[in-house]
């Protein structure tokens, strides 16, 4: 029987209904709206009244999906943008009077397991240290871990949506936009370094949404490859990032929405998510990317299976 999992995050909510049949992660259906449940809320706390609405539609529609097919229950996590507002708990107490939907708003230590489950399960990495990121719209998640274990994690403020709201760039973005950019993540990741020392690695796997879409404007971009990734993993050639990178930095958002491979709703963050990643790939000497297609939604199914 399959489980429904919502994950509420700042930007979409995703949808995956789905099962665990013999470790394998058997996936019925997968969709995502976009919401932006933190868009304009950010420095204030407070989720609007626009995204307040936006968010219960969201969840409505889902639950439509839902009925169409076999579940025995239905999990819901919220992340960064609820957990952080003011009025999140009132968000989600109408979402269980409207719709009987529990959700559980969730933790930067919890989200940053979820996700390493979730990303543990996609592939066989082997044995050694691998630094997992995860670009959320309110939240950045890095974790390291090996073969199964987790040595270190933290989820950092740090989510594309946040920040856009906080640097306001030109667009395209200009060299003072990104020089702010850099000094913002240098002075928050001090942990990050100070992990890497202790258990380095050269690996850097992300974790769907941002290296999703950059892996299709490579395929897709680059290579004129129209059916996009095959499985739950692709490995990135560095080349190709910063090709493409270079070409994020100097688009605007018009043209950014024509790009091949480009999701409408990840247009206008995708050149503050790439130049978060550039920064990680040079400050943290990665020579290695791979982009694991799951991420929390697999991450609770994983974790209740194994409960069960």
């Amino acid at each position: 029987m399959n489980t429904a999992v919502i994950d509420l995050g700042t930007n979409t909510f995703n949808l995956l209904i789905g099962r665990v049949e013999n470790g394998e992660i058997v996936a019925e259906h997968r969709s995502k709206i976009s919401v932006k449940i933190g868009a304009g809320g950010f420095l204030e706390k407070k989720i609007n009244e626009p995204a307040f609405s936006r968010g219960l539609a969201a969840i409505s529609k889902h639950l439509e999906t839902i009925e169409k097919y076999e579940v025995r229950q239905v999990l819901a996590f919220a992340t960064s943008a609820v957990r952080d507002a003011s009025n999140g708990q009132s968000f989600v107490d109408e979402i269980y009077r409207k719709f009987g939907v529990e959700v559980a708003i969730i933790s930067g230590d919890r989200e940053a397991e979820l996700i390493c489950a979730g990303v543990q399960a996609s592939a066989n990495f082997g044995e050694e240290p691998l630094l997992i990121m995860d670009i959320g719209g309110g939240s950045t998640e890095f974790i390291i871990a090996g073969g199964s274990a987790i040595l270190w994690k933290e989820s950092y403020p740090l989510g594309v949506s946040r920040i856009l709201e906080m640097l306001s760039p030109e667009d395209p973005i200009s060299q003072n936009d990104l020089n702010e950019l850099n000094r913002l993540l240098e002075n928050s990741l001090g942990d990050l370094y100070k992990a890497l020392k202790e258990f380095p690695t050269n690996h850097l796997v992300g974790s769907s949404g941002s290296f999703d879409t950059l892996s299709e404007l490579i395929l897709q971009g680059k290579y004129q490859v129209k059916t996009g990734i095959k499985g739950n993993r692709y490995d990135f050639r560095l080349e190709d990032y910063r090709d493409i990178h270079e070409v994020l930095l100097k688009s605007t958002l018009e043209e950014r929405l024509q790009m091949p491979g480009m999701l409408e709703m990840r247009a206008e963050m995708m050149v503050i998510s790439s130049a978060i990643i550039d920064y990680i790939i040079r400050v943290c000497s990665i020579n290695q990317m791979t982009l694991s297609t799951f991420a929390l939604k697999e991450g609770v199914l994983v974790m209740q299976d194994e409960r069960n």
